[in-house]
């Protein structure tokens, strides 16, 4: 779902154009976007990431509208001078089919160092990146399985090894059966 909002809620300037002027009794610029927009950008993380109160303030204020949703700005990539890079789509690709085809053993591209580095790098560096934020997301149980799949490896992985087994690629294919069995029943 693409949802669409303002950067921030309170600018003087909006009163009289987006702000009915003279406001009501107890107008609320937050609430008052919620009614006609999916999502607001909270500009006060540019500087920190808000408190558990704050953001449980900003949450009430909104909560007559179900589907409403904050962005906000990954103060981190700021603070320590980061950035995310964009890449052509088919840069991109090439690391899917090198993970597709060689798994979590394999090496992918890191193209911020113009080398190939191990998949467990990349992959440990992502979650340490996000590791200081994944608690308050409720993110943990997905960290700890990308974690599972580079300790067990992906599904490829494990492909790979039911065909080492016999070099018969039918133990790939009862393999496979057997997974989706599993997933399924």
């Amino acid at each position: 779902m693409i949802h669409f909002g303002t950067a921030g809620w309170l600018y003087k300037d909006w009163e009289g154009i987006v702000y009915p002027s003279p406001k009501p009794k107890k107008f609320d610029p937050l609430e008052y976007l919620a009614r006609y927009f999916t999502t607001v950008e909270i500009n006060s993380t540019y500087y920190g990431p808000a408190s558990p109160a704050t953001a449980e303030k900003w949450i009430s204020r909104v909560s007559d509208y179900p589907d409403f949703q904050f962005t906000v700005k990954l103060w981190k990539l700021y603070s320590q001078n980061m950035g995310w890079r964009l890449y052509r789509r088919s840069l991109l690709n090439e690391n899917k089919q090198r993970a597709a085809r060689f798994g979590t053993g394999g090496n992918l591209i890191d193209f911020g160092k113009r080398k190939e580095v191990p998949f467990s790098d990349l992959l440990n560096e992502l979650l340490e990146f996000v590791d200081d934020v994944v608690d308050e997301l409720g993110s943990r149980k997905d960290v700890t399985y990308a974690l599972e799949i580079m300790r067990n490896g992906t599904g490829a992985d494990r492909q790979l090894r039911a065909y080492a087994e016999r070099n018969d690629l039918r133990d790939v294919v009862d393999y496979i059966v057997k997974e989706t069995e599993h997933g399924v029943l």
